[in-house]
């Protein structure tokens, strides 16, 4: 049956948009969520290594992460030797 003639037959003031397309008409895709993305995984990158940093200053130095920024807030530029590196914030 062509979908006109069941519409017109049921209800002529029935919009084409508010009938439900068919099997065919349907766009192909997969069902289910989307595929992790590229920033997905950057960003779980850089929360593992924001951890592991912070466990390191923890172990280095006896404190917490919250007294360690806290008292490092206090100065406009610190620097941080991590091996033969030295990194310095401002």
């Amino acid at each position: 049956m062509k979908r006109e003639f069941v519409t017109d037959a049921c209800h002529p003031a029935v919009p084409d948009s508010a009938i439900v397309p068919d099997v065919e008409e349907q766009p192909a895709g997969p069902a289910g969520p989307p595929p992790r993305t590229r920033p997905d995984r950057s960003h779980l990158t850089i929360v593992f290594a924001a951890l592991a940093v912070s466990r390191r200053i923890e172990n280095q130095t006896g404190w917490t992460i919250r007294k360690f920024v806290g008292t490092a807030r206090r100065y406009r530029t610190i620097q941080i030797q991590a091996g033969p590196r030295c990194a310095r914030a401002s």
